[in-house]
């Protein structure tokens, strides 16, 4: 046989979870009275222990009798809840109604929840019996069903018994119910006061075939036909913050409700009078701090209160990630991630917390009775980044009161992108919006400084102011893709019937001086405006004594909201992330996280000036160092550690560091010290060296110019003494100077007149290299200048230099020649034997350059210089000079030259 194996269905999630964690009274009743009475045992005031839950995980739960509940719940007590996991819940994480003491959740871990994360609900009402409620009864709060220590309106008891207060609430379902509850006091002499806290009602007045919905009250037993029906409420009544008070000792509640869901609904609170509740105390707070409040889709915290008094709020060291989903189009789960909706609060504090890629930011909604109640809300710290939908931050004063007041400092706004919300919108709050930076967010208007850009097509603005009274200033506000900076928007038809409408408008004005608008123009800047100058009714805007340039407005060459500490632009960021994390969050800023060596003393005053309570030895900060390869680093005690990865810390970036360096660093090293001592004593010594060669340099030049100048002085004085003596022997007597031309044979002639005349007196061949030698040489110049002029020697040779230039008949006869020409040189030859035994030397030269040395004859022809040159030389005799041949008219009339030992080396 074959069997068939039958498979069991997957269990749905419903199946697989589990009711959750309960704390609540035994009763309907808060007995708060036994707290007062005497304890005979102790004899001191009798108290009660609160319960403890610590260090557990709660895991898959929050479904409860076919209904959503919260996985961990707590009904008018306050347990002390620290080191919590609440994971996977199909409803809330964490939900507290009415807690009556002090109440501190720590280092929770609230992630992946199908509703809201960590729910608070405080419902205080009011210790008075006046005409009407100093507050306003909420509209949409987030209670479960069947929530066990307050009155269902429409659960099987009909009749109740009140000592001091109960809650009575009521639910909408898909349907219709009619309910009846009856109350009386315990000793049937009190009477009863019916105040609403949440008054949310449907809407039915549309629809004229359905009864509106609505609570009647009744003075005494609703089936006593006696009974006087005290008021009906219904949606659209005033009656909602009236105090209903009866006459009888009792009294009947009548509900009438259609189906709708599950945000609508009333809680009320019903109390005996007098009343006998001391009331809340001023002096109990609500502390959230150091949790993790993430991918819950019902949103991350909510916090609400109704009541005349309400604890302070802290909200510290939080995450608060992935909170909300979006459905379809702006159609979101949740309007926030942390949603504030409080009235007659004193005091909140929200500081170094991360709000990051939700839906929505931060929404504060505040309410007071009087200025003694109003809320001031310390906003330091926080980073808020990639929130989407919705507006990352805001503020809004209820239209009661005008005294609500927040203060911002040093939060950092960035990439947020909500098309059809403002990024940061206050309304009828006093704002001190100071030392924050809105960066690189897109919205439908925007507030602040740069890189932002508004989507609203006519008229694109940073900051849409709504009410007069407001200030701006030292901002930089310089946003190139929107049409406007600032814009006012104008009132009500109904304010613009006042008479002194207008008057007001231009009296108070909007103070926007003192800010840099990338303009030094007034013109330029007003154009970067829309106020009452470009429309009647809009708010004026004072914009004088603006910045000419942002230098004030910055920290050296750091961008807006960055600080200069040392040599690098650095930006503390007080959100606790993991390293990996920290990380990645400087990267998509264009910056990273900075490596540290020294100089830690800057560091730590720079984030003390930022973190009021940071305690250099305690707290720890990411950064990273250059010996910390691997594993993730700290900043602690002064320096740098390697610790977890996984912790959550807040953590510094760095950008654009200046390329400058002290230039009185060096004086703090000892080594550099030695070194620049050592290389300047070493180019000291080597400039002396230089010194003295460069002297001893010129010391030996000017000796040589001294040299040379001196020989060159006796040369020109020794040429100068030649040419005065050549000039006294001058006259007719001297011989003046003529070329020598190039010595030629005979027979490369061939005794023809061309031959001779042509070849020598070619000027191609020069001895000029040879004759300034001789004439600069002083060896031979100063040496021989005494022998030269007085010489002890005779020297003579036959001067071939001569050439005949007489007639054909005075020529040496040759033997084409005619017979009688050989005659005439054989006398010419006797005579100059005979002249040459009578010449005596002499070393004067005529003044016209001739001179009766040889050496005349040995110089090129043409050089012109050499008369200058004129040495000692053997004059002609005393007899006539002239040619033996010009008396009988010869050719050979020109003079003879004599002999000279001038050329003789």
């Amino acid at each position: 046989m074959c069997s068939s194996r039958v498979e069991r269905p997957t269990p749905t999630p419903q199946a697989r979870a589990w009711g959750g964690v309960r704390f609540s009274t035994p009763t309907f009743e808060v007995q708060s009275f036994f707290e007062r009475l005497h304890d005979v045992h102790t004899h001191g005031r009798g108290r009660s222990r609160q319960s403890r839950l610590r260090f557990v995980d709660v895991l898959g739960a929050g479904w409860l009798h076919g209904e959503k509940s919260p996985a961990l719940l707590s009904v008018a007590i306050s347990p002390d809840v620290r080191a919590v996991n609440v994971t996977g819940s199909l409803s809330d994480g964490v939900t507290v109604v009415n807690p009556t003491r002090t109440l501190d959740f720590m280092h929770l871990w609230v992630h992946n929840n199908l509703g809201i994360g960590l729910n608070t609900i405080m419902l205080t009402g009011e210790a008075r019996s006046s005409g009407r409620s100093s507050f306003v009864p909420l509209q949409e709060v987030p209670v479960p069903y069947n929530l066990f220590g307050m009155v269902d309106m429409c659960d099987a008891h009909k009749e109740i018994v009140v000592q001091e207060r109960i809650l009575l609430y009521y639910k909408y379902d898909n349907r219709p119910v009619d309910c009846v509850k009856i109350f009386t006091s315990s000793a049937r002499i009190k009477t009863f006061g019916f105040r609403l806290l949440q008054f949310n009602l449907v809407n039915s007045t549309d629809e004229p075939l359905l009864t509106p919905d609505y609570i009647r009250l009744y003075d005494g037993d609703i089936y006593n036909v006696t009974s006087r029906q005290m008021a009906q409420l219904s949606v659209g009544s005033s009656d909602g913050a009236v105090f209903h008070v009866t006459n009888e000792t009792s009294m009947s509640v009548q509900l009438h409700a259609s189906g709708a869901g599950s945000r609508h609904g009333f809680i009320a609170e019903v109390v005996t009078l007098p009343v006998s509740s001391i009331g809340f105390s001023r002096y109990v707070r609500h502390n959230v701090s150091y949790s993790d409040v993430s991918s819950n889709e019902g949103g991350g915290i909510s916090y609400m209160n109704a009541g005349e008094i309400n604890p302070t709020l802290t909200l510290e060291w939080n995450r608060l990630m992935d909170n909300g989903r979006r459905l379809y189009g702006n159609f979101t789960s949740s309007r926030a991630a942390v949603l504030l909706d409080v009235q007659n609060t004193q005091h909140l504090y929200f500081t170094n917390n991360i709000i990051q890629r939700n839906q929505g930011g931060l929404h504060i909604r505040a309410d007071s009775n009087g200025l003694a109640t109003a809320l001031k809300a310390y906003i330091y710290l926080n980073l808020f980044a990639d929130n989407l939908s919705w507006s990352t931050l805001y503020v809004e004063g209820r239209k009661t009161s005008p005294y609500q007041e927040a203060i911002l400092y040093y939060n950092y706004f960035t990439r947020a992108n909500c098309t059809f919300q403002n990024v940061l919108e206050f309304n009828q709050v006093v704002a001190n919006f100071s030392y924050n930076l809105v960066h690189n967010n897109r919205g439908f208007h925007i507030m602040k400084v740069s890189g932002n850009y508004a989507t609203d097509r006519e008229e694109r603005t940073t900051v849409l102011a709504g009410s007069a009274g407001q200030q701006y200033a030292d901002n930089v506000l310089v946003n190139i893709d929107n049409d406007y900076e600032l814009v006012t928007i104008n009132r009500t038809e109904e304010d613009l019937k006042i008479s002194n409408y207008r008057y007001e408008v231009w009296r108070t004005p909007l103070d926007a001086r003192h800010n840099w608008w990338g303009y030094n123009e007034t013109l330029a800047i007003q154009g970067r405006i829309k106020d009452k100058l470009d429309g009647q009714g809009l708010l004026r805007v004072d914009f004088s004594n603006f910045h000419m340039n942002n230098r004030s407005l910055l920290s050296g060459k750091c961008p807006p909201g960055w600080t200069l500490v040392d040599t690098t632009c650095f930006m503390y960021m007080p959100a606790p992330m993991n390293f990996t994390e920290a990380k990645q969050f400087c990267l998509d800023d264009n910056a990273s996280m900075p490596y540290l060596n020294t100089d830690y003393s800057g560091l730590v005053r720079y984030i003390r000036g930022r973190q009021e309570r940071y305690n250099w030895r305690l707290d720890r900060v990411w950064v990273q160092h250059l010996d910390i390869v691997e594993g993730c680093s700290y900043f602690v005690q002064q320096r740098v550690v390697t610790g977890p990865c996984e912790l959550q810390l807040p953590f510094l970036c760095e950008m654009d560091p200046r390329v400058t360096a002290d230039p009185l660093s060096w004086t703090r090293d000892d080594v550099v010290i030695g070194v620049l001592g050592a290389g300047a004593a070493a180019l000291l010594f080597l400039l002396v060296i230089c010194g003295l060669w460069v002297a001893k340099s010129r010391h030996r030049h000017r000796e040589k110019l001294h040299r040379r100048n001196s020989i060159r002085s006796s040369v020109r004085s020794t040429r100068s003494l030649a040419s005065s003596f050549s000039d006294v022997s001058g006259g007719t007597g001297g011989y003046r100077r003529r070329p020598n031309p190039n010595p030629m044979p005979d027979g490369a002639t061939g005794g023809s007149v061309d031959s001779i005349a042509k070849p020598s007196f070619d000027e191609t061949h020069s001895t000029t290299t040879f004759d300034e030698r001789f004439a600069h040489d002083p060896r031979l110049e100063n040496a021989n200048a005494d022998a030269l002029a007085r010489p002890t020697f005779d020297l003579g040779y036959e001067n071939r230099g001569y050439l005949d230039r007489s007639t054909f008949t005075s020529r040496v006869p040759s033997p084409w020649e005619p017979a009688g020409a050989g005659a005439a040189v054989d006398s010419y030859d006797q005579k100059m034997a005979v002249e040459l035994d009578d010449c005596k030397p002499s070393s004067v030269a005529d003044d016209s350059g001739a001179s009766d040395s040889t050496l005349e004859l040995k110089r090129p022809f043409g050089d012109e210089d050499a008369a200058s040159d004129t040495v000692p030389v053997y004059e002609g005799c005393a007899g006539t000079r002239s040619n033996p041949a010009s008396s009988d008219g010869s050719a050979l009339g020109g003079p003879v030259p004599s002999l000279s030992q001038s050329g003789v080396r």
